[in-house]
């Protein structure tokens, strides 16, 4: 009777976590979809809900990575894996972090994390600054992959 329970408790976490991915990815769809039409007059179309359903799913697997990270780490590694996020991002020569683009992905994604995630609420000043990093070479990577997947922008 034990095993029996685990199994039907962990089906019951699966379909919770697919319930979760679900509803992120939709509301990831519809904010990016909007904001792509509006910054870049791109219609909707399967290539773009491909692309931003992978898109979602790096946010999500960031954001879990930051959330575990933040709880888990000793302090010496946390600060290893800052240091490695901040000397990537300086590497972002392309990317504009004052643009109106940039800013407008950044906030809808920081958005869209807060009303996902409330164990965001719970990071440690680390686990903030990494999470910040972590948007910021996401947003760079989202604009420049947006520019190029859809060459009609240039």
């Amino acid at each position: 009777m034990n095993a029996e329970r685990l199994v039907k408790d962990m089906f019951e976490q699966f379909k919770e976590i697919d319930k979760f991915r679900k509803q992120f990815k939709k509301e990831f769809f519809r904010t990016f979809s909007s904001a792509l039409e509006n910054l870049y007059l791109i219609d909707k179309n399967e290539e773009l809900k491909e692309f931003l359903d992978m898109m979602a799913e790096e946010a999500m697997s960031f954001t879990d990575a930051v959330i575990d990270k933040d709880l888990n780490y000793p302090d010496y590694r946390k600060e290893e894996e800052l240091s490695a996020f901040s000397k990537l991002i300086e590497k972002q020569k392309d990317c504009k972090f004052s643009t109106n683009e940039y800013q407008r992905i950044t906030f809808e994604l920081n958005n869209i994390i807060l009303e996902h995630y409330p164990a965001i609420y719970e990071l440690s000043s680390f686990g903030y600054r990494l999470l910040d990093r972590n948007v910021k070479y996401y947003v760079c990577r989202f604009i420049t992959t947006v520019k190029q997947e859809f060459k009609q922008l240039a």
